[in-house]
């Protein structure tokens, strides 16, 4: 039978087996279009606009990470990254920064081009008339989130002392390095021709997140997140989230939602 382990689920959500779609052909509209309402009131910020064009994702316990490449300025990538509910991405401790290190280690080395080493925006900037704070972590950059608290730091050089121009910083990934891959911070213009991002990392902080759901039998889970990412490998999947169900090449048949218990914790639930 494919139905979810009751074990990933709120206490007194059905696991009935899944019907053929022809068997219940009211049932699967109104069961889709009640889950995706729920999905809308659940999320922390509301719907996602524009379709996902991440390549790659990573969930950590709180906060959910992904890569999106094309050329973009620095502030179109963080207009992007805020449209769906998040930010360029912060690494304000080594933890944050393992996280990001282990999402680009999951992709192809291709992906950073023929040299093997590409840029992508991160959160930090520091506007006109700003000026350079050598004596400061950040060197007078500010987290696009808020704030210049940070723990963490990885310039590969000094920012250029100038207080006359905006400057935004990139991620140099070195997908060559022969452990894990190398990674450093670097200033320059945060648009036009010399500004030379490939992409752009996007970061979605969330209240918790539910464990994937096992299935008792052959079949697959499709997870669509409030920041609009459809993913099956997900190892955690953020508050919000609905789950798709479909069994022996069936189409997606039930749809649970990862809701937030009294009791604290987070778990699958039924749509209402």
């Amino acid at each position: 039978m494919c139905v979810p382990c009751r074990s990933h689920l709120v206490p007194g959500t059905a696991t009935a087996p899944i019907l053929p779609l022809s068997a219940r052909p009211d049932q699967t509209k109104t069961s889709m279009g009640i889950a995706l309402f729920f999905l809308g009131q659940a999320l922390l910020w509301g719907v996602p606009s524009g379709a996902s064009e991440e390549s790659e994702a990573l969930c950590s316990q709180t906060a959910c990470y992904t890569i999106h490449w094309g050329k973009h300025s620095w502030a179109d990538a963080q207009e992007k990254c805020k449209s769906n509910g998040g930010n360029l991405v912060t690494t304000k401790s080594q933890e944050e920064a393992l996280h990001v290190q282990d999402l680009l280690a999951r992709l192809p080395r291709r992906e950073a081009g023929p040299e093997g080493q590409a840029r992508l925006w991160i959160g930090l900037h520091r506007e006109k008339g700003k000026c350079y704070q050598q004596h400061q972590r950040l060197k007078g950059f500010s987290w696009a989130s808020g704030g210049e608290e940070t723990d963490y730091t990885a310039w590969l050089r000094e920012p250029r002392e100038t207080c006359t121009g905006r400057r935004c910083v990139s991620l140099h990934w070195n997908a060559t390095a022969p452990s894990a891959p190398g990674l450093g911070w670097a200033d320059g213009p945060c648009s036009g021709a010399s500004a030379r991002a490939q992409g752009y990392l996007c970061k979605f902080s969330f209240q918790g997140m539910c464990r994937r759901l096992a299935l008792a039998g052959p079949g697959s889970v499709t997870y669509t997140t409030p920041f609009g990412l459809d993913s099956a490998s997900l190892a955690a999947v953020p508050f919000g989230s609905l789950a798709a169900v479909s069994c022996q090449g069936q189409a997606p048949g039930p749809f649970l939602v990862c809701t937030a218990q009294e009791g604290g914790g987070f778990a699958w639930g039924s749509s209402p």
